[in-house]
């Protein structure tokens, strides 16, 4: 048997069919690849495989080495701590092994251009002047990732035309969706653009479309439309590649600087999620 170095695609995992299905298709597609560089789905938590099942399917293979590249939108806990750890057990269940760790997807060129290319689709001919955008982070309880989701709004929104762009959550922190919605209404404009910032359909998708159609029954004098998710878009899977060749060239960069893991006014515990607290921490609020 010939060596081979297996990438293993890590996704956040979903109890939705649908969103399982929609990851595993991008690993096939993904798995279009020269024989010697197998593609190994897995997932960090709510449904199987599991990061070790999917390292023990490698090495069964012949590996020695493989690289993890998570299909993951930003570095949050799940990158900086919770896949660590897995690794960890993994490399101690098999010492001989080789495991480079790439880095999520970011704010990569690639993954902006989607992200136009979602808000034109929903837009149409709605008047940018009159229209607002509000980008959809899943959430998290690392202000680091969080501020992430803020900059990225910023950066679609500059010279787009549009009247407002809004940075929102699904969960963890705020402001929420219902929020950003509210915002939209008192700046008294006409359309929203709501762009879901989540790779596949899924539980979190659904939330979505109900409190966008809850807002949309309560205030039909502004139009509430909701782009797609960013799917298995070509330029996905060419970014997914991008990050597996900085691993094996040693040129990942991750920006821990600000995470709440390594400053002082973050929580004692890496579990702790609740936002209030880290935040009264980190500004010293009573």
């Amino acid at each position: 048997m010939g060596s081979v170095r297996p990438l293993l695609l890590l996704g956040h995992g979903t109890r939705d069919p649908l969103g399982r299905e929609a990851f595993f298709g991008f690993a096939r597609h993904l798995g279009t690849l020269p024989p010697d560089r197998p593609v190994e789905p897995c997932f960090l938590e709510l449904c199987p495989p599991g990061i070790v099942e999917a390292v023990d399917r490698c090495v069964a293979r012949g590996a020695t080495e493989l690289v993890v590249v998570p299909l993951l939108l930003f570095a949050a806990r799940h990158t900086k701590y919770d896949i660590p750890q897995e690794l960890d057990r993994a490399r101690a269940r098999h010492p001989g092994l080789r495991i480079r760790y790439g880095q999520p997807l970011g704010l990569a060129p690639e993954m902006l251009a989607i992200a136009r290319d979602r808000v034109e689709e929903a837009l149409g001919a709605l008047p940018r002047s009159e229209t607002a955008l509000v980008l959809l982070g899943r959430g998290s309880s690392d202000p680091d990732a969080n501020g992430d989701v803020c900059k990225m709004a910023r950066l679609l929104y500059e010279g787009s035309g549009l009247a407002a762009a809004e940075a929102c959550y699904v969960g963890i922190t705020y402001p929420r969706l219902a929020e950003g919605l509210r915002r939209v209404l008192r700046l008294g404009l006409r359309a929203v653009v709501v762009l879901p910032w989540l790779l596949f359909p899924g539980v979190l998708l659904g939330r979505v479309h109900e409190v966008a159609s809850q807002f949309q029954r309560l205030h039909p004098e502004v139009e509430v439309r909701v782009a797609r998710e960013i799917g298995a878009d070509r330029r996905l899977r060419e970014l997914v590649l991008r990050r597996e060749a900085e691993a094996l060239r040693g040129e990942v960069r991750m920006n821990c600087e600000l995470c709440k893991f390594r400053m002082a006014a973050g929580p004692e515990s890496p579990g702790e999620d609740d936002p209030a607290s880290y935040h009264r921490r980190a500004w010293q609020v009573p």
